[in-house]
This record gives C-alpha cells, structure tokens and sequence, in this order.
C-alpha cells in the first residue's frame, strides 16, 4: 500500500482480509475505518507511516525516500513545508526533507529525505513533525524523483480512531492475531526479523497462539503454531539441528518448547513430546553456578538473567505437570527462588537484570554480582514467568506461597512506577526523570498482563486490574496503529538488550541508547497475552 492510498482503497482494503467466522466484527471495524478518515487529528499531532525496503539489495545501502505531499496534507493538514521534520521512531534521529515542485506552480509535489539502511531493520517507522523554530526551505524545481521501486511508504491511523478510544474490546485478541497471521500467511516466513528460525521471539507467538486457541475455541490458531513446528522437526522426531544448536545451551531456545506441549495436548502426536524431550535434555546439560542455577547461555559463564526464567522454567513446569515428574517442578522452582535472591534490590523491591556469580568487571557488581539497572523487559519476563508458574505449581507444594509472597511483593513494587499520565512504564523502571528515558512498550505489557492475570486468579486485589486496563488503554492510545488493510503496527518496543560484553557495560546510558523496533514480537505477542487476560476477566 503506498502514499497516494484513497478513503476507497481503505475501505476495499479491510475486505482482503478474512478474518475467519468473523463477519460481525468485521463489519464493524469496516465502519469504524472508513470513518476514521474523516476524523480530524488534535493539532500538530504526528503523523506516522513506515517505510519498507529489501535490505539484502546492495543498491539500498542509502535510500531515498519520496513522499508525495498532497498525501501528508491529507494525513497531517500541515501545509506549512517550512517547518517540517521527519523523526525516526526507532531511535529519535530527526531529518529535514527536501521538497521538490514537478509542475511548476511554486508548491511543492513532494519530499524527499534519505536513510542509511540497516540489514536487521526492514521495517522502519517514521513520524512527520513541525518545529516551528527551524528554518525555511527552498523548493528545487524538478521535473520528477522516482521512489525506488525496493522502497515503499505506508501511512498509519493511531488505534484510538478506531477501538473506541481504546476501551478494552472483546475482540481485540483476536484482531491482533490474525493481523500478524494475514502478514506471515506462511509459518516459514514467520517473521520480518528472523524468517524460518527457531527463536524465543517465534516461540512467544506461537504460544500466545495456542493460548488464543483455548480463549475463543477457534482451532486454527493452534494449528498456525503446529505447522510452524512441523518446520523444525525432523523424521526422527527431534528439532533441527541446523535450526536449534542444543550445545549453545541458550535458555532462550527452551520457550518454543510450550507450543510443543500445547500441540502435543490437541493433537497426542508422540513426535511434539519427543521434540520438547531435546529441550529437557538440554537442561538437564545447562552450565550451572555453584547453587545449581542454570547460565543463561554457555558463552555467558556464571550469569543469570531474568529473561531466562520465563524462557525456560514456564516450559519445564508445564512438562512436569504434563507427565507428572514432581522432580521438575521442584527444579524449576529453584531457578525461580535464586534469581530472585540474587537479583532483589530491597530498597526498591525490584530486581536487576542479571547476576554473576564471577562478579566481571565489565557490569558486575564486585560485591553483590548484579547489574547496575532495573531494566523494564527483564523485569517483565519474569513477572509474566511467576502468574504463569502458579498455573502449573500444585496447590500443596510447600513453595507455592513463597511465589505468591514474591508476585505480590514485586507487583507492588512494579505499580509503584507505573507512570500517572499514561499507565506505562520506563526502559529503565525506576528513572523515569532521567534524560533520554523512554516509555517502553514490551514490558508494559508484560506487567500489566501480570496485573491482569494475577487480579483473575486471585493472587491481586482489584486496583490492579485497573492498572492494567489503563496500561491497556495507554497502549493503544499512544502506540498501537493500524494500516488500511487493517493490520496492526505497535511501536517503541527495545529492540534488546543485553549483558553480553561486546555490546553492553549494563550502565543507563547503554539501555537508553538501544534502537527500539517497530512489530517487534516481544511487544505484540505480550500485548496478546494482555488483550486475552482482560476479555477472559470482561466475560467473567
């Protein structure tokens, strides 16, 4: 879909897209599109469009990229060229645009401005700004600039045009699943930033998927993540050694190994066992510390993160209630309760993002071995990996109430972050003043389904389902877009980050630097799991 898009390609647009057993709500979303247009934007509001190139093309190292401004008058209303900007959502650099008049009359026809392309980054999202403090700009008289045919231009309409101001909608779970399902028709092509590879971030997804699949009853979307799986194993009923290197021993290659459960549950196919039986064996090797805490990769000697324990530890204690091996789950517990210890701050209540036992000098604390920040995601993933735990922790077991005490001890701590105005948190949690901090969408989340889920089961009183449903709706109003075909676009979520010593020292400044990514599954599939958690409380 390119700039020069019409009110009638919007409108036939949402028909392309068969959103199965559906047609109610799809007449719906029709209507609220094709009025959206019409809806005058709060003032000096930017406009959002992404831009989408072949990085592998060696032409495209730096690309021009072409805007016809007729199309940014209709999106923007700004008809003042003199003042305009273009900022990269990925990571706030601003661009001043060149504009050029095709036919002579003395207005521009369209703009131009260039990006340096990144081979990790296909999908760029920009912002159409004014400052009003920036000088003027001649218009070049040119007869015409071609957009490189490599390069196109998608413009978005904020979310809070067309869910109703972002009220929690029952349907939205499953708008948001089958936006990416049309996107990545394909399992193998799953997705932009990792086709065809066994990654956590798939993995995330396609565990959403199977718990979308028990939310609303529609089969597919498990079936989605079982042909996904079928790509990765082999005839002898193990996961592809070319795709999953097992003496990697990363943590992160364990969380696909839900989908293989859930599959191996729906369908009783002994092959989905067998491969989740090649991720156990792999812990069963993991490099351990002095404790028995698993490193979070083999080339991370000593460390724990927190990311590690939802990768892996939600995974075993659903296979340990699947075959009933009391053993694992008393395993998996361990890792849950030294993390913890390790990591806890308890002047604030939360929870630095690793611990090395070897104390490096690189980012460890010579004394406590941890980190020196709270980093939102981190965080997030391990309260996601505690609500979900107690799913599978038996009633009797005697370190069930110490997972709730700590659940509830960091969600307090969490909600004490949560920002007033929009509901969300901070990269960095606890700094929220500091220059250059940013909301971060990922891990918001990722705490406000733990809020949402741990009200639901009992675990949290009802003010956190009211901060999780202004998480909700911070979300959507501020993040979440939609293109004419009506799929979704949610915005600023980190991209990584990481303790590995090439590329982080773990200080503020490294987390506030990292680009952040537009689509990016650690932030969609997160938001899934929340938009799910709501309608289940909604129909309850």
């Amino acid at each position: 879909m390119n700039s020069e898009s019409t009110t009638d390609n919007l409108k036939t647009g949402i028909f392309r897209i068969q959103f199965k057993n559906l047609q109610v709500l799809f007449l719906c979303l029709l209507l609220s599109f094709g009025s959206c247009q019409n809806t005058v934007r709060n003032p000096g509001e930017p406009v959002v469009f992404v831009v989408r190139y072949d990085p592998d093309n060696p032409e495209n190292k730096n690309i021009a990229v072409r805007l016809s401004w007729k199309e940014v008058i209709k999106q923007y209303g700004e008809r003042n060229y003199t003042h305009v900007k273009i900022r990269d959502l990925n990571n706030e650099s601003v661009y001043t645009p060149d504009f050029y008049d095709s036919d002579a009359d003395s207005e521009p026809d369209f703009m131009v401005f260039h990006i340096a392309t990144d081979a990790e980054e296909p999908l760029r999202p920009f912002e159409i700004i004014v400052e009003n403090n920036c000088n003027s700009k001649q218009i070049s008289n040119k007869e015409n600039i071609l957009q490189n045919p490599a390069v196109s231009v998608t413009f978005l309409t904020p979310a809070r045009y067309i869910t109703g101001k972002g009220k929690s909608n029952e349907k939205f779970s499953v708008i948001l699943a089958e936006s990416i399902i049309e996107t990545y028709p394909d399992p193998s092509d799953l997705e932009i930033y990792a086709p065809g590879k066994w990654t956590y971030t798939n993995g995330f997804f396609n565990n959403a998927l199977c718990e979308l699949t028990l939310h609303t009853g529609n089969q597919e979307y498990c079936q989605y993540a079982q042909d996904w799986l079928d790509i990765f194993i082999t005839e002898n009923n193990k996961i592809d050694t070319n795709k999953y290197h097992k003496n990697n021993y990363r943590l992160d290659d364990i969380l696909p190994g839900r989908s293989l459960l859930f599959v191996y549950e729906r369908t009783g196919d002994k092959k989905y066992m067998e491969a989740a039986n090649d991720l156990i064996d792999q812990l069963k090797h993991q490099p351990l510390t002095s404790e028995g805490g698993y490193w979070h990769k083999k080339i991370y000697e000593w460390q724990m993160w927190l990311d590690g324990i939802y990768m892996s530890d939600v995974f075993v204690l659903q296979y340990a209630r699947l075959l009933e091996k009391p053993e694992l789950i008393d395993e998996a517990l361990k890792q849950l309760l030294l993390i913890y210890h390790h990591t806890l701050d308890p002047e604030t209540g939360l929870l630095y993002h690793g611990w090395d036992e070897s104390k490096n000098k690189v980012w460890a604390d010579q004394i406590k071995g941890t980190s020196s920040e709270f980093w939102g995601r981190a965080i997030g993933w391990y309260m996601m990996a505690l609500v979900d735990a107690l799913d599978y922790i038996p009633e009797h077991h005697p370190e069930r109430d110490s997972i709730v005490t700590i659940f509830k001890n960091l969600s307090a701590s969490i909600a004490g972050y949560q920002d007033f105005s929009t509901g969300l948190w901070y990269q960095v949690v606890n700094k929220a003043d500091e220059p250059g901090n940013w909301i971060e969408t990922s891990c918001s989340a990722m705490f406000a389904y733990a809020f949402a889920k741990g009200f639901k089961e009992g675990y949290l009183n009802r003010s956190y389902l009211e901060k999780a449903d202004k998480a909700y709706n911070g979300l959507i109003n501020n993040y979440v877009y939609f293109d004419d075909a009506g799929r979704i676009y949610l915005t600023k979520t980190v991209k990584v980050g990481t303790l590995n010593f090439n590329y982080s020292d773990g200080s503020y400044e490294y987390y506030i630097s990292v680009d952040r990514r537009l689509n990016d599954f650690k932030g969609l599939s997160a938001l899934l799991y929340l938009a799910m958690t709501l309608e289940k409380e909604i129909k309850q």
